[in-house]
């Protein structure tokens, strides 16, 4: 299902299989297979005790994208632990050399390290809309393109997450 990614930097550990979990850590996987509109993705992702500064991207890249780790075109969704009580959250599309905020950071309630955010984003007619844990942003864009790869990575090391689930529906 995934593709592991060149490394942005050479101390980033290889992602791994531990207890039926993918746990990144500085690396990036994308699927192997293209995704089109309309869809569903949903997943649980925690982050490890000794993450700091830590940041989870789940991204959209265009079928052009190949082995790139970070294309110039994409549509971004990251969460980042930026203090024990605070979660920031932030949606964006980059499209060339400018990105264009489609969700200006937000917060959302910190979770403790290990407990799972439940993150999905949807697209439909009026627009996209992300779900995280019970509270839902609606989105005034539509994806930027009609096939695209699913790429999940985390920055910086040491920054370990844990994919419990990964769903496209």
């Amino acid at each position: 299902m995934w593709r592991v990614l060149p490394d942005r930097q050479a101390e980033s550990p290889a992602p791994q299989i531990e207890s039926n979990e993918l746990v990144l850590d500085g690396r990036a996987v994308r699927t192997q297979r293209t995704f089109s509109v309309p869809l569903t993705v949903e997943l649980e992702v925690a982050t490890e005790p000794n993450s700091t500064n830590a940041a989870f991207f789940l991204q959209f890249d265009p079928v052009d994208a190949i082995q790139r780790n970070t294309p110039a075109d994409f549509l971004a969704v990251k969460l980042r632990q930026v203090e024990a009580k605070k979660t920031s959250i932030l949606v964006w599309i980059s499209q060339g050399a400018q990105p264009r905020h489609l969700l200006p950071m937000d917060t959302v309630v910190a979770h403790q390290q290990g407990s799972p955010y439940r993150l999905g984003i949807e697209s439909k007619a009026d627009g996209l809309a992300l779900h995280i844990d019970q509270e839902t942003f609606k989105i005034d864009a539509a994806f930027p393109y009609d096939q695209f790869y699913v790429q999940l990575r985390t920055f910086p090391p040491p920054s370990r997450w844990r994919v419990r689930s990964f769903t496209v529906r």
